[in-house]
Parts: C-alpha cells; sequence; structure tokens
C-alpha cells in the first residue's frame, strides 16, 4: 500500500509516497471538506451546500461526481476504498499518522505527557508538533462554516503549544535562545499575554531588563490601544517586578538530579505516612502544601495527593486570596492531566472558573480548561459534567459567544439533570440554565421562573449561600420585569434570610436593594433607614465590591438627569482594573465622553458591543452605547445588533448592579430608532418607556420622553 499523507496545516494537499498530487481547485475544496469532517460520512448536500458556499448550480451533483473520482485518480491505485461512497454521501477513510493535524495532536499529548523534571525532552516533543505546521490552517478555503470552525480550533491549539513550549524552554534555562522564537509567537498571537510574559521573562534572565521593560510597556499600550482593553494586574505586577529587579523573575536552581531526588523520597516517605494518616495536620493552606511536598518526596500516586492541592485551593478562596487560588488551581489542573486523572482535572478546571473571575484572559483560560475537562470526562460523571458547564458559563458570564459555541447544544442535557434525584446536580444544572438565558435571548420572565426554582433546589439541599445568591436573581428578575411591590417583598425576604444566615455581605446587598426600592417608591424616610444600614454593614464588605456599587448609583442617576458629563472625573476614580473585570465601565465611559463632546469612533463602540453581547450586562451595554452614538446612528451591523437586544427587552427595566439602572430599554430604543429616522416607532416606544416609568419609577418620566 501507497504512503499517504494528507496535509491541512497551510495549503490543503496529499502527497502519495513522498510526491505531492498536483490537484484543481474544486478537488482541493473538496479535499478540504471530507478532511475537516475525515472518518465521518459527510452527506450529498452537505458536501454541495460547503462546496459551493451555499449556492451549489444545477449541475452539482454530476460535477461533485467528477470531482470525487479526480481524488480517487489523484489518491493512486489501491486507494479507491480509501474515498468510499456511504450513507447517501462520502467518507474519507484517514489514519491518525496520515495526518497533519492529528500529528500535531499527537506531539502536543506527548509534551505534556513528559515529565516537567525534563523540560529539554518536553520541549523537544512540542517542536515535533511544531513542524507539522506549514502556514494557516485550511489556507485559501474561506466561507465554509466546519473549515473555519476547524481552523479556530487548530489556532487555538497552536496557542496553546506555544504557550507551554516557551514554558519549557525557560524551566530548561534557554533563555537567550529562546528570545527570537519568542518575539515571533507573540507577532503571530499578539493578544497572548503568556507569551509577552515569557518573552519578558526570557529577555530579563538573558541580561537584558531594559529590552524586557521596554516588551512590557509595549504589550500593555498595544493591548489597550487594539482591543480597548487593560492588561490583567499579574501582566503589569511583571512591569513592576521587572522595573524592581524582583529576585522572584531570577532564573531557578537547576533541578535535583534523579538520585538526589530518590534519596529524598526515601528521607521523607516515614514522615508522609505520618503526615496522611494525621488529618488534623491538615489544616489551611499552608498545610496541605506541607502535606503534598512530602507526598511528592516520598513518590505517592498523584490522585493521593492531588485532593489535598485542591483544598489548598479551596482555603486560599476562602481567605480571599483569590488571584493565588486560581494560579494554584490551573497547576493542579495540569498535574491531574498528566497523571491521567480525568474527575480530578475537573475539579480543578473549576476552581480555574472562580465566581470572581474577571471577563477577559482568566476567564477564557477557565473556560479552555472547563471544554478540554468536558471532552475527557466521560458521560457517566454526569453531575460533574453539570457543574463544569456551569462554571464555563460562570467564568465567562454567559458572554463570550465564540467560546460558548465550543460547547454545542447543551440545554437539553441540563434540563435531564435539572429534574434529577439528587438536588445538588439539579441545583447545578438550573444555575447553568439561568446563565443561559442571557445568550439564548431568553426573556426576564424566565430568568425569574429559574431563579425561583434553583432557591426551591437550594434550600433542599440546605445550601444557604445558592439559596441566598438565588433570591438576589429574583430580586433583580421582579426589576427586570418593573414589578416593584414584588421586588420589594422579595428583598424583604432576601434581607430576612440573609440575617438568619450571617451573611454580612447578602445583608449588605439587600439593604441597597431596599433602600433603592423605597427610593424608587418615594418613600424617603423609609430609603434614608436602610442606607444606614447598608452604610453600617459596609465596612464587612470588599472595598472594591461597595466603590462598583457608589458608582453604578452614580452612573444611573447620572444618565436619569442628563448629567452623565459631570461623572468624567468620578469614573476616573473607579480602580482601573474594574475596566477588566466588567467591559460595561469602558461603555460608560465612552458615553461619557460623547456627553462631553468627545465621541469614541463607531468601530471602537462595536468592538466594546462585543464584550458584552450575550452576557447579564448586555441590555444596559446596548443603552448606553446608544447613548455613546451621540447624534449619530451607529453604522450596521451593529446598529441592527442593539436594535434587536433592546427590541427583546421591550416593556422591561434595565438595571445595573444594585442602582436603578439605565432606565426602560424602549427609550433606550426610541432614541435609536429616531436616530434611524424611524419617528414614527420612536414615538410608539417612547410611550411605552413613559408608562413603565410612571408605573415603576417616576422619577426617570422626564428621561423617558426626552429619549
Amino acid at each position: 500500500m501507497p504512503a499517504v499523507d494528507f496535509r491541512v496545516l497551510g495549503r490543503v494537499g496529499v502527497t502519495v509516497d513522498g510526491e505531492p498530487r498536483r490537484l484543481r481547485p474544486m478537488e482541493t475544496t473538496v479535499l478540504a471538506v471530507l478532511l475537516a469532517d475525515a472518518n465521518r460520512v459527510v452527506s450529498l448536500d452537505s458536501l454541495l451546500d460547503r462546496v459551493w458556499r451555499g449556492e451549489p448550480p444545477r449541475t452539482a451533483s454530476t460535477a461533485i461526481r467528477v470531482h470525487v473520482d479526480r481524488l480517487r485518480s489523484a489518491l493512486g491505485t489501491g486507494q479507491s476504498a480509501r474515498l468510499a461512497t456511504a450513507g447517501g454521501g462520502y467518507r474519507l477513510q484517514v489514519a491518525p499518522n496520515e495526518l497533519d493535524a492529528s500529528r500535531f495532536e499527537a506531539a502536543l499529548g506527548r509534551g505534556r505527557e513528559i515529565d516537567r523534571r525534563d523540560p529539554p525532552a518536553g520541549a523537544a516533543a512540542l517542536r515535533d508538533g511544531l513542524l507539522e505546521w506549514r502556514g494557516v490552517p485550511f489556507e485559501g478555503i474561506e466561507g465554509i462554516e466546519p473549515i473555519t470552525m476547524m481552523r479556530s480550533y487548530l489556532e487555538r491549539r497552536r496557542a496553546e503549544l506555544l504557550t507551554e513550549l516557551a514554558e519549557l524552554e525557560l524551566a530548561a534555562g534557554n533563555h537567550s535562545g529562546a528570545v527570537a522564537d519568542l518575539r515571533r509567537w507573540t507577532m503571530e498571537f499578539p493578544e497572548s499575554e503568556a507569551l509577552a510574559s515569557s518573552l519578558v521573562i526570557a529577555l530579563y534572565r538573558s541580561g537584558d531588563p531594559i529590552g524586557a521593560l521596554d516588551e512590557c510597556r509595549s504589550f500593555i499600550t498595544r493591548f489597550a490601544d487594539e482591543y480597548g482593553l487593560d492588561a490583567s494586574r499579574a501582566f503589569r505586577r511583571l512591569e513592576t517586578d521587572v522595573l524592581n529587579q524582583n529576585p522572584v523573575l531570577d532564573a531557578p536552581l537547576p533541578l535535583a538530579s534523579p538520585a538526589a531526588l530518590a534519596q529524598s523520597a526515601r528521607d521523607g516517605a516515614d514522615q508522609a505516612a505520618r503526615l496522611v494518616a494525621d488529618g488534623d495536620l491538615l489544616t489551611g493552606a499552608e498545610g496541605y502544601a506541607r502535606a503534598v511536598e512530602l507526598a511528592r518526596r516520598a513518590e505517592l500516586p498523584p490522585s493521593s495527593w492531588l485532593p489535598w492541592e485542591l483544598e489548598a485551593v479551596n482555603a486560599l478562596s476562602l481567605g480571599g486570596r483569590i488571584e493565588q487560588a486560581m494560579e494554584r488551581a490551573g497547576e493542579v489542573a495540569v498535574a491531574a492531566r498528566r497523571a491521567g486523572e480525568p474527575v480530578l482535572f475537573a475539579q480543578a478546571a473549576l476552581a480555574v472558573a472562580s465566581p470572581w473571575v474577571p471577563l477577559g484572559a482568566d476567564a477564557r483560560r477557565a473556560q479552555l480548561l472547563i471544554g478540554e475537562a468536558l471532552d475527557w470526562l466521560p458521560l457517566e460523571h454526569g453531575a460533574w459534567r453539570v457543574r463544569l458547564i456551569e462554571g464555563y458559563l460562570r467564568a465567562g458570564k454567559a458572554g463570550d459567544l465564540s467560546m460558548l459555541a465550543r460547547l454545542g447544544d447543551v440545554e437539553p442535557e441540563l434540563r435531564r439533570q435539572a429534574s434529577a434525584a439528587d438536588p445538588a446536580v439539579a441545583l447545578d444544572a438550573l444555575r447553568a440554565l439561568h446563565s443561559l438565558t442571557w445568550p439564548g435571548g431568553q426573556s426576564p420572565r424566565r430568568r425569574l421562573e429559574l431563579a425561583q426554582e434553583i432557591a426551591l433546589k437550594a434550600a433542599r439541599v440546605d445550601s444557604a449561600e445558592a439559596e441566598l445568591d438565588a433570591l438576589r436573581l429574583i430580586v433583580a428578575g421582579h426589576i427586570e420585569l418593573a414589578d416593584r411591590l414584588a421586588a420589594a417583598a422579595s428583598a424583604a425576604d432576601y434581607a430576612r434570610r440573609a440575617e438568619s444566615a450571617g451573611s454580612g455581605l447578602h445583608q449588605w446587598f439587600a439593604a441597597r436593594w431596599l433602600e433603592l426600592l423605597a427610593t424608587l417608591g418615594g418613600q424617603s424616610s423609609l430609603a434614608a433607614r436602610h442606607a444606614g444600614r447598608a452604610a453600617a454593614l459596609a465596612d464587612g464588605v470588599d472595598a472594591e465590591t461597595v466603590l462598583v456599587a457608589d458608582h453604578e448609583r452614580m452612573l444611573s442617576d447620572a444618565l436619569r438627569d442628563g448629567a452623565l458629563v459631570e461623572l468624567a472625573g468620578d469614573m476616573a476614580a473607579l480602580d482601573d482594573d474594574m475596566t477588566a473585570v466588567d467591559p460595561l465601565y469602558q461603555i460608560a465611559g465612552a458615553a461619557i465622553g460623547a456627553a462631553a463632546g468627545v465621541p469614541v469612533p463607531h468601530d471602537q463602540l462595536a468592538q466594546l458591543w462585543q464584550s458584552v453581547r450575550g452576557t447579564f450586562r448586555a441590555g444596559a451595554g446596548a443603552a448606553l452605547l446608544v447613548a455613546a452614538c451621540g447624534d449619530h446612528a451607529p453604522a450596521q451591523p451593529l446598529a441592527g445588533e442593539l436594535a434587536d437586544q433592546l427590541a427583546v427587552l421591550s416593556g422591561c427595566w434595565l438595571p445595573v448592579g444594585g442602582s436603578a439602572g439605565v432606565g426602560p430599554a424602549d427609550a433606550h430604543l426610541a432614541r435609536l430608532l429616531a436616530l434611524q429616522g424611524d419617528a414614527e416607532a420612536s414615538a410608539r416606544h417612547r410611550d411605552l418607556a413613559t408608562s413603565l416609568a410612571h408605573r415603576f419609577a417616576p422619577a426617570w418620566v422626564r428621561f423617558t420622553q426626552k429619549e
């Protein structure tokens, strides 16, 4: 049998016995479509649709048979069965070692399996995978959705490989030698903080601290200019470490020899065994860290000490050290993957998706880990799969639609699990379904119903924290539906439950809600009492959380009163980190800029919209983006997407945190329609907005009439 080699990592092609076969453009396209679904039947209808990009000619069925026959001829004698007619379509049989993309994946897997105590060997395995690449995947094949998705996936995998290869090169001490490669890789993936960090460290350890500092500042500036985002706190801390020549950046000491490690293992075996037997010693993150170190010295299997690592992560989270916890969880995930422990890997991936994880690079990293865990975790682990999906949505606040597509259609699985006998599993499934309501464009009524179900399930599980979170969602749901009486009753119930549970954070949230609702109803003395209680409880709440709530309230009041321009100084006082945690602050800044006569270009507004599209901030984001457009209608497709988002929420209020939000969706839709010249529809929605404001928040009536 001749040796066949298919190529997709660059221009699509095939070689037989080392000889490239010449293919016409149409044969190349057919081959690309079949390789994108290698070893699976591609129906004739799908093949025609993809090859002719949705517009096949009348003679397409005849033409495709001709192209398939030519492909079979190109594959050579004895290969006709490889491209078989099956199930009303065609299937191309490809062995794993016959496709460059499969060999690349195998090399990535080998590199990850090699013990990290041997960085040169791991780096060599990863470089084998890198050699398979000759250009952009499926180069020149455009407009075919499955190929576009496969290209995106392969490019993400290449970015993963480069990130891990850079880490191994630095661990092997190849600092100077890695600089040239890292410069090339950072140009290929300019948004990758991980690669930029490795380049900075490589330059620093090569004796070029000035170059390292320049690279730091160049990345921070480029990231802000091109993406409108701030670099993460970790990267900015790296800049400070370089500036101060922090010893933490120095090259690590050489790894101990295997003989020394063996001796260390023998020396620590008895002590590790005693520690394992005495669970009382395993207290706090530091205690678990000591236990793990001893277990490793004793060469105990990873399955015995990885759970301790996860306990250390939990201890760090409970102690408020969120960034450390997420970093540690990522390390545990890597160790679990190498140890072949899918459930432990799933637990670690979930720990990376902390409830406090920001919308940004960290969230995307968490989503990638969880997506990998879902691929690896068998279907029989239904409870863990549901928790992974819920964590995936939580990590991105259900907002990154390109990442969400990675999951596929998970709703059926979640709906089945929502009625599971285990109430804890059902609770996780319901929370995930709630998170899906935003990208799914579902109504606030559906969110309210799910929140009420979550509260019931949480009570059955006896999870006070989950129940309080659900009660917050119920209050928010009533506010979205502009039902002040129901919202006030729910907020009062929330306050009682929070006090009963002894949760200072939730008591503070409840007091803020109650003060807001009393204010909306014109009950000034009651509002003052709740405001005093919130102020008394604020000392027990994270200062940044309080600051964010205050700024949300200021934004809400300023928008209502037409005083956005007066907020410029106040909003600048908010910690810059918040623009990475919540992109709504960048959108608010654009609206303030427009009010001050400094408009933001519409292409930048479109980028800002992508940062909140499909998230729980989408409604408020769309409203503020309309304000940021000033007196000029946004260009398509942004105008259409904003109109669709606001139309879905017609008749609803747009809350922002614990503030009165940004008013009725119809008011902002009316303004957008007026900018587009549709006076009749604009007037109709303005009347709807005014009617809603009369009933829910009379102080907003003037705003709705103006809009």
